[in-house]
């Protein structure tokens, strides 16, 4: 047991998963299902808090509903990135 809790990452992210494995620690993956096209922010920085505190939004009703149970405490682990390039966001490509 560490003494955190239970470790919740809110990301599909394989990076993400790799650093915490590499870390040593063992961690959940629960996804945010959220619209992310839906938020938008002219500026990098409100975009990836926006983005950031979704994902947390999303994923904390998850687990605190009636289908995810979990005892003791959770420490959730969501954040996004975004790239800009000559002061434009770019969009992530689009998956198949």
């Amino acid at each position: 047991d560490n003494c955190i809790g239970k470790i919740v990452l809110g990301s599909k992210s394989q990076t993400r998963q790799d650093i915490l494995r590499e870390m040593g620690y063992e961690f959940e993956i629960l996804p945010a299902n959220i619209d992310e096209k839906a938020i938008r922010c002219k500026s990098a920085h409100d975009l990836v808090l926006k983005l950031g505190h979704a994902k947390a939004d999303a994923v904390e009703k998850e687990v605190a509903s009636k289908h995810y149970h979990v005892k003791g405490r959770v420490f959730l682990i969501t954040g996004d990135q975004v790239v800009v390039h000559e002061g434009r966001i770019l969009e992530k490509p689009e998956s198949d």
